[in-house]
């Protein structure tokens, strides 16, 4: 039988809290609260390979334009298929499409962007010229890797339908091949380079040897031809800097991670060999320049030129004239390898008053490159003499 709570007792029982309701279950029990857990991680996860891939490339961009073949990571990695930089961009989109934040789906923009112009070096043709301002003729530049596919190499030639051929790596075995194929064009031969123009050759220039510090005399791999065109006399360089192929090959060994990055001694040769390598390439183009600068007349450069896009070798060139194809092609215009090509190496470039009207890759396998042809329009000269025919 129970006691009766006396008064103090009833106060203490009325004054207690009431005790805490039983905590409601959450929509989707466990199963929701650890999936709101993982979208809060991932969108974390997706925000960060976002802004992470995008400074990469931002690093890289910066890298090329910056340090160029001054660093041997970075001279190989401008040789190298660039569409590698886009491997990382699915699981990125993945990401941001599973987790969000879908805000920044169209920021999306900004890597491929960087990735489809500075890098992989895409190009819209915006500032091709207007072909009614005659006259016009046209170049072509092949290197023709020792004409073993002689007649691959003349057809590619004969189709372009060129009024000006410049070749590299030329072979006196197309000699006759092509003297039976541009029969109206004038012609120039030495070492491995070669000149057929419809126009006449008025003058050859063959430079002297270069004094490079720390290497012997070596040659300035270019010849300049005055023209006498329908536009008025024009300089004409043919131009192949030397390959990094060989340099790249020193510094790789058997392999960068065998021998240049872990024995000491391969560090040392291969730097060595990649450093002289691009100190040869770097005087042969700084030649070119100097030589093309002083000319009284429009200068077209045409070759073979061994640079890459965001090469620093190539500034010199390209901050003296106008690369055609940036001035007037559409898409990428790669040259090389011709197979499966994923560099712009070949390249025709001018000087003004001669202007861009088009610009095309043509060949695939006749070649080891692809060649490159350009019209180029300006102001007619009254005393312009008469092509060849």
């Amino acid at each position: 039988m129970s006691r009766p709570l006396s008064s103090p007792d009833r106060e203490r029982e009325d004054l207690a809290e009431p005790p805490a309701p039983e905590p409601s279950p959450r929509p989707g029990g466990p199963v929701g609260s650890r999936w709101a857990g993982l979208s809060w991680w991932g969108r974390r996860a997706a925000a960060g390979l976002f802004f992470g891939y995008t400074a990469g490339l931002c690093a890289v961009w910066i890298a090329f334009e910056a340090v160029g073949e001054s660093w041997w990571l970075t001279t190989a990695l401008l040789y190298l298929p660039r569409v590698g930089f886009a491997l990382p961009l699915p699981l990125v989109i993945l990401a941001l499409g599973l987790f969000g934040p879908h805000r920044l789906l169209p920021a999306l923009l900004v890597p491929v962007g960087i990735w489809l112009f500075p890098l992989m070096g895409l190009h819209l043709g915006l500032g091709a010229a207007s072909t009614s301002r005659a006259p016009s003729f046209s170049v072509l530049t092949y290197n023709v890797a020792m004409g073993h596919d002689r007649d691959g190499v003349v057809a590619v030639i004969t189709e372009a339908r060129p009024d000006v051929v410049v070749l590299q790596e030329f072979h006196r075995r197309l000699s006759e091949d092509l003297a039976r194929a541009l029969p109206d064009h004038h012609r120039h031969v030495r070492g491995q380079f070669a000149l057929w123009s419809r126009f006449p050759i008025e003058e050859v220039f063959v430079p002297p040897p270069l004094e490079i510090p720390g290497s012997p005399p070596r040659s300035a791999r270019y010849l300049r031809y005055r023209l006498a065109t329908p536009l008025g006399p024009v300089d004409l360089f043919n131009m192949h800097p030397v390959s990094p192929r060989n340099g790249l090959a020193g510094a790789r060994g058997d392999g960068f991670f065998v021998d240049f990055l872990r024995v000491p001694e391969e560090r040392a040769l291969g730097l060595a060999a990649l450093e002289g390598n691009t100190l040869v390439r770097r005087h042969q183009v700084e030649a070119i320049v100097r030589d093309a600068r002083s000319s009284p007349v429009p200068v077209v450069v045409a070759g073979d030129t061994n640079l890459p896009g965001q090469s620093r070798l190539v500034e010199p060139l390209t901050d003296s004239f106008r690369d055609a194809f940036a001035v007037a092609g559409r898409g990428f215009g790669y040259t090389f390898p011709a197979r499966r090509p994923w560099m712009r190496i070949d390249r025709v470039l001018v000087q003004e008053p001669l202007e861009v009207a088009a610009v095309e890759v043509r060949g695939d396998t006749a070649s080891d490159h692809r060649a490159v042809r350009a019209v180029l329009v300006g102001q007619l000269q009254d005393d312009g003499p008469k092509s060849k025919k």
